[in-house]
């Protein structure tokens, strides 16, 4: 019975636990994209001996600690405290949509895509799951696991500056070795998720992977897009959940039948 009723749909028990370590990923991650232009500027200062001291903006700032508060939250189990704080960052990216200036337009998915990020997030942490949320799903060293790839994604720009070769009035670098660390560090990055992925109940390392298949094939498609194919970001996405499904269903189903 309980292999039916984990099959019946997408709040089913696995689904569940599935999006409670997801959201302990997504926000991990989030966090990361928040502190990685921060360590960059940093890192280009100390490169070219600026003394001018470096600010993050009002903006920064508050994304940083924001998530780094939901991140906290969850990684001490205070899932419902993490909600709420994944919520307040949602209606602060509201905010700056409604108050940024329209003077100065932006692409819609680089206007957007703070907004969509932290909705993701704020979702997924808000499905009621375990007391503790999704670290006790994963046990400690699978959130260590996440843990260090945020770090990974967080502080692989720096070593980018230390590529470049400063001329007399200019500084020149490789695009191919800017090429090598973001594939270096995607690597590294997926490499920590699928090996913390590895130990999981098979039902929830199924749904998981399914999770971040889709935010990752959204990702890329935002990564890669050219104006006039918005038919393909909504598509991409749809079809590789769509994929993900089935191949959990038809996992699960013969398990059954050989069980």
């Amino acid at each position: 019975m309980s292999r039916g009723r984990d099959d019946a749909g997408m709040i089913s028990p696995g689904w569940v636990d599935a999006a409670a370590v997801f959201g302990v990923l997504a926000s991990v991650l989030l966090l990361a994209k928040q502190v990685r232009p921060v360590v960059a500027e940093f890192a280009w200062r100390v490169r070219l001996g600026d003394d001018v001291a470096f600010t993050p903006s009002v903006t920064q700032w508050a994304r940083i600690a924001a998530w780094l508060l939901v991140t906290v939250a969850l990684l001490s189990g205070r899932r419902a405290f993490a909600a709420f704080g994944a919520r307040v960052a949602v209606l602060g990216e509201v905010f700056l949509l409604v108050v940024r200036d329209p003077a100065y337009p932006l692409p819609v998915l680089i206007t957007w895509l703070p907004f969509v990020l932290a909705a993701i997030v704020a979702i997924a942490v808000s499905v009621p799951s375990r007391p503790r949320g999704g670290v006790a799903v994963l046990g400690r060293l699978r959130t260590a696991l996440f843990c260090v790839a945020g770090a990974v994604a967080a502080f692989a720009p720096i070593a980018i500056p230390f590529l470049a070769e400063a001329g007399d009035d200019v500084i020149t670098i490789d695009q191919r070795s800017v090429s090598v660390v973001a594939v270096l560090t995607y690597g590294c990055v997926a490499a920590l998720i699928l090996g913390a992925s590895v130990g999981l109940a098979a039902p929830v390392r199924r749904r998981l992977l399914t999770l971040v298949a889709v935010v990752a094939t959204a990702w890329a498609v935002v990564l890669l897009f050219y104006p006039g194919l918005w038919f393909a970001l909504v598509a991409a996405p749809l079809l590789v959940l769509a994929a993900g499904l089935a191949i959990v269903h038809l996992q699960e189903r013969l398990s059954t039948v050989v069980g």
